[in-house]
């Protein structure tokens, strides 16, 4: 385990490395004035109340309301005319000196298209002075409580707002590289999938963080640096959203292995949030009076926190079937979504300027929640992949020992049984020849076991050269008998003919005798009645007569092997 998580630390090192370089290397200065200093606030409630607020952060509004910044513009905005600033879910317009230069989200509205998070570039007069008004008319209650890195910027880099901080290029950067990897990681898993492995999961955890990350780059406007389309873009954040606990259901769904309660609702929780994304597409696409994504959205986030509480009841509950990085990154997360709680928090109350915090104004936690959820599902599957490889490699191991013999090399008894019985037992035809290694008795009591050894593995060693070449199956049936079978009698025989080709080639510098093995062929035809083991009963007498045949009897090797090794002392 200490291995693993150093590896994985290794890993994370090296992608915030890569971060860091990318940031530092990226275009820190695109140049243009922050003016959110310059700006003052004014709330008109559908109600007819009205507040002024001396600042950007104010009370959030209800629907239907508007609310209007006042922006005191620097004395020479010659080299930065373009105003910059990101919305959620408002109807805009844009005035200088009491003119209207630019509207937004009225046609979508009308047309029923989403606003949702938008990126505006309003192209000022060059010799403007005195004050711009930008009006946010509320479609969503209680959604805009600030207003904040409003810019005045060149319109040669305009286009670089999203990411004109190196703040916000560090987050543009973290999420690319988290969407190459589940990217990657998906192709990965997929592969496994086609291939047979069990990487459902694995396909659930790819899709879950894909689908978090591009409503994190939305949800944080650093989408607007990849595309300016303020109609799909809103339309791939929703999707996002509503696609990414479905995914994260399916993932935790396979994850447990016993059925039981937990499973259970995962499984329900896929099936809701399935259905939940379908009926708010479907109202999205086919009835475009009404936003159908905004329209569900708060059963959505009640959906959201209610699976989201059960996930962690679960993981608590089952801890002992959960990984260290799982349950440790849960509390990450938890802490750094309260962390995000409180900065809301102080932006509604007005503390964070009250008290002069200006990074609970200007940095959102959101980022990181989205990260550490991420990265803890990455790598708590991760883990699970290393452990079912080193699983798989054990049984592997294993199946080897099991299945074959640990002095020839060759298949045993135990894999003939196993693989060759089930497919001779049908009605079709093949061949057997059940081989014998000549005198392996007198091998191992004169010249020892290693020499009896070395005769095994010589024979075994032309008996698998002549089955490759001849594409016959091989196996050590038991001491110094072997088996070798085909479909194809003339392949049998072809083999037998290798192997004795090759062991008349063994010289005396090899073994200190003749090498020879006693062969017993017998043929079933197709549809014959004979069995296996009458088959092998029949090739091993077939064995004993080529035995006699050929003088390779016990009696007659033992005398022969006892000769060699009389003339061998007498010439020492």
């Amino acid at each position: 385990m200490k291995k693993i998580l150093a590896k994985i630390f290794a890993i994370f090192l090296i992608v915030i490395t890569a971060v860091v370089l990318i940031a530092s290397t990226g275009i820190k200065k695109p140049g243009g004035i922050v003016v959110d200093d310059r700006i003052t606030t004014d709330v008109y409630e559908y109600r007819g109340t009205r507040e002024h607020f001396d600042n950007n952060v104010f009370t959030p509004p209800s629907k239907g309301s508007n609310v209007i910044f006042t922006i005191d513009l620097p004395d020479d905005i010659e080299d930065n005319n373009v105003l910059c600033f990101f919305n959620y879910n408002s109807i805009i317009t844009v005035s200088y000196e009491n003119k209207i230069i630019y509207e937004f989200g009225q046609d979508n509205v009308k047309k029923g298209y989403l606003t949702g998070h938008s990126c505006h570039r309003v192209i000022l007069p060059s010799d403007a002075t005195g004050q711009v008004k930008i009006k946010f008319h509320q479609l969503e209650n209680y959604t805009t409580s600030q207003i904040t890195g409003v810019m005045l910027m060149p319109a040669s880099t305009a286009w670089l707002y999203p990411i004109a901080t190196p703040w916000r290029q560090v987050q543009f950067s973290l999420f690319i590289i988290f969407i190459l990897l589940s990217f990657i990681t998906l192709v990965f898993y997929t592969i496994m999938w086609f291939k047979g492995y069990d990487s459902v999961q694995g396909i659930a955890e790819s899709l879950f963080c894909i689908s978090l990350t591009i409503w994190a780059l939305g949800f944080t406007s650093l989408i607007f640096a990849l595309s300016d389309d303020n109609s799909i873009i809103p339309f791939s954040e929703y999707a996002s959203l509503y696609l990414a606990p479905l995914f994260l259901s399916i993932y935790m769904y396979f994850g447990r292995k016993k059925e039981g309660f937990d499973k259970m609702v995962f499984r329900i929780m896929a099936i809701f949030y399935f259905v939940l994304f379908w009926i708010a597409t479907l109202w999205q696409l086919f009835i475009p009076t009404h936003d159908g994504y905004i329209e569900l959205l708060n059963i959505c986030h009640t959906s959201l926190l209610v699976g989201a509480v059960f996930i962690i009841i679960s993981i608590i509950k089952n801890k002992h079937e959960y990984s260290l990085i799982m349950r440790y990154g849960i509390i990450l997360t938890l802490l750094v979504s309260l962390t995000e709680v409180v900065r809301v928090l102080m932006l509604r109350t007005g503390l964070s300027k009250k008290f002069s915090l200006y990074v609970f104004t200007e940095l959102t936690f959101t980022p990181f929640i989205v990260m550490a959820f991420e990265l803890t599902v990455m790598l708590d599957y991760a883990i699970k992949v290393y452990k079912s490889y080193q699983d798989r490699i054990e049984a592997e191991k294993f199946k080897t020992l099991a299945y074959f013999d640990g002095l020839t090399g060759l298949k045993n008894r135990t894999a003939f049984d196993k693989m060759e019985r089930p497919v001779l037992q049908n009605d079709e035809a093949y061949s057997l020849a059940f081989i014998d290694a000549d005198g392996l008795k007198a091998a191992n009591d004169i010249y020892g076991h290693e020499t009896g050894d070395e005769l095994l593995r010589i024979v075994s060693n032309a008996i698998r050269d002549g089955s490759d070449k001849n594409a016959c199956r091989s196996y050590r049936y038991g001491g110094d008998e072997f088996i070798v079978v085909s479909e194809s009698k003339e392949q049998v025989e072809n083999a037998i003919k290798e192997m004795r080709s090759k062991l008349k080639a063994t010289d005396d510098y090899e073994m200190p005798f003749e090498i020879t093995a006693s062969v017993g062929l017998v043929v079933r035809n197709e549809k014959e009645k004979t069995t296996i083991d009458e088959i092998i009963k029949a090739a091993d007498s077939a064995m004993y007569e080529d035995k006699v045949k050929n003088k390779r009897t016990r009696e007659n090797v033992v005398a022969e092997i006892k000769k060699r090794a009389q003339v061998s002392e007498a010439g020492v």
